[in-house]
């Protein structure tokens, strides 16, 4: 095992990997910092006027690659405590939302193949 505790596994088949747990506040103090200056207590760091986190972006002391990256852990560890099925079944809900959700999806699916 490396030093710090951390391999990668190339394995066929596999789609994704997912977070067990993440400390945002460590992994990114200086985002939180930055955050903890803006006029919003719940800024989401996405175009809010007086953002001092994207101030720091633009003005160059925060690269956009570190705020992406933030931005993109934020996102996985919403999907902390569910199983793979799950995490899968709430990702296909949500591209499928604007549409009626997967169950309409389906239907269509359904309905296009019996039109064939």
């Amino acid at each position: 095992m490396p030093k710090n505790g951390g391999i990668i596994i190339d394995t066929l088949g596999m789609r994704e990997l997912c977070l067990e747990s993440a400390n945002l506040s460590k992994a990114f103090a200086d985002i939180g910092e930055l955050a903890s200056m803006c006029k919003f207590h719940d800024c989401a760091c996405a175009g809010e006027p007086c953002c001092s986190v994207q101030k720091a972006v633009c003005d160059g002391t925060l690269p956009a690659e570190r705020l992406f990256g933030h931005q993109k852990f934020k996102e996985e560890g919403k999907y902390e405590g569910f199983n793979s099925r799950q995490i899968e079944n709430i990702k296909l809900n949500e591209m499928f939302s604007g549409g009626g959700g997967m169950k309409d999806a389906r239907k269509l699916i359904k309905e296009k193949k019996r039109a064939k």
